[in-house]
């Protein structure tokens, strides 16, 4: 910024804004992801849960688990 042709004010201001635009931006496409993540970890996380039934067969597989009927 010190020696530069161009006004450091206004490149302060222009950086301001250009990191305003990326927050927004990132704030929007994480929103996206963070679903798209959340169902790829439901599935895989079934990978998991069948891993651990077959080393284990008294730990419930994934749909098996205690579920609570109500009357």
């Amino acid at each position: 910024e010190k020696g530069s042709i161009f006004d450091s004010k206004a490149i302060s201001v222009f950086r301001g804004y250009a990191k305003e635009m990326q927050s927004l931006l990132n704030s929007e496409l994480l929103e996206t992801l963070s679903d798209v993540e959340e169902n790829q970890a439901f599935e895989w996380g079934k990978v998991r849960i069948a891993r651990e039934h077959y080393l284990n067969p008294e730990r419930p597989a994934f749909g098996q688990g205690k579920r609570k009927r109500k009357r």
